[in-house]
């Protein structure tokens, strides 16, 4: 019998699962009633990392009674000791697992690269090898069963790219290639595929039965961990706060004349936190999607906020990329977008990625080094910034896939390197450029400018290159948080940045409650869980945000609950499993993100931490001679931990819990002559 499970909208995938199905159908007429005999479709299933996000489908088969099978054409096995060819024309399959790639692609779209055998496509003008994409496919699912199941589970997967459009007829050049597979291809051509595969990337001779080789993915435990889909985040549901996103982010933008400047000149979104920038963004590339089909492409620092926005457009069944369907919107870091044309176009060589690879405090300079060879070279060869970005890669030998985007879009741009910022321009142009830029919010040093010599203007019929909006509604934060930032931002941060800021007056709820302790250990807690059962918000819907330096174990036993941990590079990349996880962040990583509830863990040490780093930057600028002898080293220090601090304040939609380990802390203080001024806003919660 056939299931199928995954995202409703994968209609062209569904239809290539259909011949698959057809033809098992026909080679087996009593398989669709067995239901011994199982074979599930997994319809553009999200994966965790990597340059793969999804995939088409997933085929899993696993059969009570191996699946007897005999081929016209023998599946083969090369002994590597002896090389000596094993031959097999009968199979007896017990269970696979088999990842497909489907192309739409016809005729003159479609071609095998001469040298490396991939079938390439072309997409758009661009050529690209879909063998490629298939075996990244592959990995990125055994990796990601893998981790998901501890490392209890590894199953053996095999793949092919199945064209949806082509005959075997139409394809005499592809037809003898056993990655590749047609419509009209026969159950036994499709299984054809997915044994010799199995077979030939074992490195051993099979087992066999009446001279039929036993053919197998995974034992019978592994496949049945995998045929339940344990280790396939779920997200059919969506939480609170899921659906609060999706519907602004298909809301309309207003006011509407801000849309008519995408594509004739760069805009820029200003604001300070919790004031919508990054929604402003999305609802761009939602018009843009829907109106005009429009690749859109998100690039942020925030690995967290790439996999919350991939999320989210998998929920709202948008593709992440136009490579099947018109059009699409797709997150991705900063710095992966950039590797991957300074790999392809050899400003970094494989030798410094060996020596990353021995010691990753490389990173950073080998990064920044090559970025400010390539923004040399294409300033030199595109002076004028006439040239296309077509002939740009081409005169670098670039990948060209990054030609499939129409608008990118730029999270946080006051904290870019100012290469990133040049070759952007170059690769875009300055017109199909959307900036949000965060007031009072870089963490990774000064500011940079967009666009210096570009004609600016906020005026609505001024002529100019460049448009900036300054955003000061507060979008998320309840109208007593709003207040609660604006106190501390008055209290110890230079300049009246925040006085702007337009607290929800529409909602006036919310509360903001500072606590002794671990809150994880605290009797508070009892309270909240209480009230997030009768509102009915998930774990997946707050953040806890934890200093530098401190680990998720200090706050929580992990055993006992189910983490999503952004605390480290590699959590941060991974996508949620599902709505119960507990989603825990690092102080310096939270700019971006946003929870009904935002715990501030032991920010009396965050505020220490600050404090030191402000002392430290305040040196190196006194050295460079940038400050003019007008900050003391202190009010600097005082300024540069509040501007952290409030990145934290205005995570949160409805309340804020602060935990202190120490209630009497310079912070402690502060915030008790606050708490003092607000008492229907602020509750202060000793042990």
């Amino acid at each position: 019998m056939f299931k199928h499970e995954g995202s409703h909208a994968a209609h062209r995938e569904r239809r290539a699962a259909q011949f698959i199905e057809d033809s098992i159908c026909k080679k087996f007429p009593a398989f669709e009633d067995d239901p011994n005999q199982e074979i599930k479709f997994v319809y553009e299933v999200v994966l965790n990392k990597g340059n793969v996000e999804s995939t088409d489908f997933l085929m899993i088969g696993k059969f009570k009674n191996p699946l007897e099978i005999k081929f016209s054409y023998p599946i083969s096995f090369t002994d590597n000791a002896t090389k000596e060819i094993y031959k097999y024309k009968k199979a007896s399959i017990e269970n696979f697992i088999a990842v497909i790639e489907v192309k739409d692609h016809s005729g003159s779209a479609l071609r095998m690269n001469a040298n490396s055998n991939d079938l390439e496509v072309k997409t758009r003008g661009v050529w690209r090898s879909a063998t490629e994409q298939n075996k990244q496919q592959l990995h990125c699912y055994q990796n990601q069963i893998k981790e998901r199941s501890n490392g209890n589970h590894s199953p053996f997967i095999t793949r092919f790219t199945l064209l949806s459009n082509q005959s075997k007829e139409d394809s005499r050049e592809f037809a003898d290639h056993e990655f590749i597979r047609f419509y009209d291809n026969s159950a036994e051509e499709f299984l054809w595929a997915i044994c010799q595969r199995l077979l030939s990337g074992k490195n051993r001779a099979p087992k066999t039965i009446n001279n039929s080789a036993v053919i197998f993915s995974a034992s019978n435990r592994t496949i049945d961990y995998c045929y339940d889909g344990k280790w396939i985040p779920q997200f059919e549901e969506a939480s609170k706060l899921d659906i609060a996103k999706m519907n602004l982010i298909a809301s309309e933008l207003k006011p509407k004349w801000w849309f008519d400047d995408v594509g004739k000149r760069m805009v820029e979104f200003r604001g300070l936190g919790g004031t919508g920038k990054t929604v402003k963004l999305l609802q761009i590339a939602h018009d843009l999607y829907k109106e005009t089909q429009a690749d859109v492409l998100l690039l942020t620092y925030n690995h967290a906020l790439v996999i919350g926005i991939n999320r989210t457009m998998h929920q709202m069944d948008i593709p992440l990329h136009g490579n099947h369907s018109p059009g699409g919107i797709i997150a991705k870091s900063c710095m992966s977008f950039f590797w991957e044309i300074l790999v392809s176009s050899g400003y970094i060589s494989q030798e410094d990625q060996d020596e990353i690879e021995k010691n990753n405090s490389k990173l950073e300079p080998i990064y920044r080094r090559a970025m400010d060879e390539l923004a040399q070279q294409l300033n030199a060869i595109n002076k004028n910034q006439d040239m296309s970005r077509r002939d740009l890669l081409n005169e670098l030998g670039a990948d060209q896939y990054s030609l499939i985007h129409n608008i990118v879009l730029v999270d946080e741009c006051q904290d870019w390197l100012s290469s990133e910022e040049e070759i952007l321009i170059h690769l875009f142009g300055y017109k199909n450029i959307i900036l949000s830029h965060g007031i009072k919010q870089n963490i990774r040093g000064d500011e940079i400018i967009w666009g210096k010599t570009l004609i600016k203007s906020n005026k609505k019929d001024a002529k100019c290159q460049k448009r900036f909006h300054t955003l000061t509604k507060g979008l998320r934060m309840t109208n007593k948080l709003g207040n609660f930032a604006k106190a501390f931002s008055y209290q110890n941060l230079r300049g009246d940045d925040y006085k702007d800021l337009d607290s929800n007056e529409k909602n006036r709820a919310g509360k903001i409650y500072i606590i002794e302790g671990n809150y994880f250990e605290h009797p508070f807690r009892h309270q909240i869980i209480s009230q997030l059962k009768k509102e009915e918000i998930q774990n997946l819907d707050l953040i806890h945000i934890i200093p530098p330096g401190k680990e998720i174990s200090d706050f929580v036993q992990m055993d006992k609950n189910t983490i999503w941990d952004g605390t480290h590079e590699e959590g941060r990349k991974r996508l949620p499993h599902s709505l119960q996880d507990t989603r825990f962040v690092k102080y310096p990583s939270c700019r971006g993100l946003e929870g009904w509830i935002a715990f501030n863990h032991y920010l009396d040490e965050y505020w220490d931490y600050l404090i030191a780093e402000g002392g430290k930057y305040y040196k190196n600028k006194i050295q460079r001679s940038e400050l003019g002898g007008l900050d003391s080293s202190e009010d600097f220090a005082i300024n540069y931990a509040a501007q952290g601090i409030l990145i934290a304040f205005t995570r949160g939609i409805d309340e804020i819990v602060i935990s202190l380990k120490d209630i009497d802390s310079d912070i402690g203080k502060k915030l008790k002559i606050i708490a003092d001024e607000s008492p229907g806003a602020i509750e202060w919660i000793l042990k």
